[in-house]
């Protein structure tokens, strides 16, 4: 099906009329900085924690704008409508249960990388300046089938309807890189390092460096390389002294 691209003003001529009571956007938790998909708004803490392969006795606790965050137990059922951002204490850290509560910290999700915002009610416009995306990139909504929402410039882009998103852009990017000596031809233009891993076959566990100028830079486990085309990669076990 032919899909007319148009960036300026509302992106309804991109849209693919969906069913009524159809696919439900996706939703992700950031804990600790990282991203977790979520399989759907509301569920159970110990999913999350599951998700996390949080150590024994870990609390999550939900980051409030105050305070005053907020322990969360196992079997609690959450609404991630209400704050998508957490963090993990020891149980004997976990916060006390206080006064008055500030909203939940929300954070966006765009190629899979979070951003927070106290803001639930963004635009096209300013969910790219958010996360430093030209006015030109295409934006969708990421929902639970394959007809995706378009997002526009000055369409309303609320966290109460799916934080999750990615982007795509009218021609595809073609770059050409080299991992532990194999060639991998990919059609975007930043990977993070876990992506590169898994492209290649290499462990988690082990360390990815990226060779510059001669140079050897051991890249950290959650970061997004700028990709460009001739990079090459390397990777290697990790020693008992890398941290």
């Amino acid at each position: 099906m032919q899909t007319q691209t148009k960036i300026t003003g509302q992106a309804k001529d991109l849209a693919v009329q969906t069913p009524t009571g159809a696919p439900e956007p996706k939703w992700a938790a950031v804990i600790d900085d990282q991203c977790i998909p979520a399989p759907r708004r509301k569920l159970k803490v110990r999913v999350l924690l599951e998700q996390m392969d949080a150590k024994p006795g870990s609390v999550l606790v939900r980051d409030l704008n105050s305070e005053h965050d907020i322990a969360l137990h196992s079997d609690q059922e959450i609404d991630l409508a209400d704050g998508n951002t957490f963090y993990l204490v020891p149980e004997c850290e976990a916060p006390k249960p206080g006064g008055g509560h500030a909203p939940g910290k929300l954070a966006f999700v765009v190629d899979d990388r979070p951003e927070e915002t106290p803001r639930g009610d963004q635009t096209g416009r300013t969910l790219r300046d958010l996360f430093g995306l030209a006015p030109e990139v295409l934006l969708f909504r990421d929902y639970q089938s394959p007809h995706d929402q378009p997002i526009g410039l000055d369409d309303v882009a609320r966290f109460v309807d799916g934080p999750v998103f990615y982007t795509r852009r009218d021609k595809p990017t073609e770059v050409k890189i080299t991992i532990n000596g194999e060639h991998y031809v990919l059609d975007q233009e930043k990977a993070s390092v876990r992506e590169l891993k898994q492209l290649a076959s290499i462990p988690l566990a082990d360390v990815l460096v990226k060779v510059e100028k001669g140079q050897l830079k051991e890249l950290p486990d959650d970061a997004v390389v700028e990709l460009h085309c001739g990079d090459m990669f390397v990777s290697h076990p990790r020693d008992n002294s890398s941290s």
